[in-house]
């Protein structure tokens, strides 16, 4: 499971680039591409052990869709189903899988996805074949993860 997450995380790191038309057209290419990459190093660590076909893995399909349907939702507005700005286009800087760390606290983590606007920050941080969202460990996880980005970046989380 945690190799289907480092692919989709590969992939929405790849599709924050993009435009809404672009991702229709190349999702799947892309993902095929990353898949092969991560598949292959998995192959050479595991070897000489056989390893099943990542397509025939649990969650396979239903991580590559949610992957899909989260670039979806950040590239088009819920409302009306328009194309909306990107996030980093609207004076916002974006970093993807950005470690921080401070020692004082004693606390560390990759954080998936960070846009720091003037006055504020928005954390994102994708779980790919968990169904529940809302579980303690996971807020406690986004709360970590807004200490850590308001101390180091000095401006308050927005969303999280």
């Amino acid at each position: 499971m945690a190799l289907l997450g480092q692919i989709a995380h590969k992939v929405l790191e790849n599709a924050s680039k993009m435009n809404l038309d672009d991702m229709n057209i190349l999702f799947d290419k892309m993902w095929e591409e990353i898949e092969e990459v991560y598949f292959d190093r998995y192959l050479r660590e595991w070897q000489p052990s056989p390893v099943p076909p990542i397509s025939s893995w649990k969650f396979y399909f239903k991580t590559r869709v949610a992957a899909k349907g989260l670039i979806k939702a950040r590239l088009q507005d819920p409302k009306n189903g328009e194309r909306t700005q990107s996030v980093d286009s609207q004076v916002g800087r974006s970093l993807s899988e950005e470690y921080i760390e401070d020692l004082e606290l004693g606390m560390e983590g990759y954080i998936d996805r960070l846009v720091i606007f003037p006055d504020g920050i928005h954390i994102y941080d994708y779980k790919f074949g968990q169904s529940e969202l809302n579980s303690p460990e996971y807020k406690i996880q986004l709360g970590f993860y807004s200490i850590l980005a308001s101390r180091k970046f000095g401006l308050p989380v927005k969303k999280a």
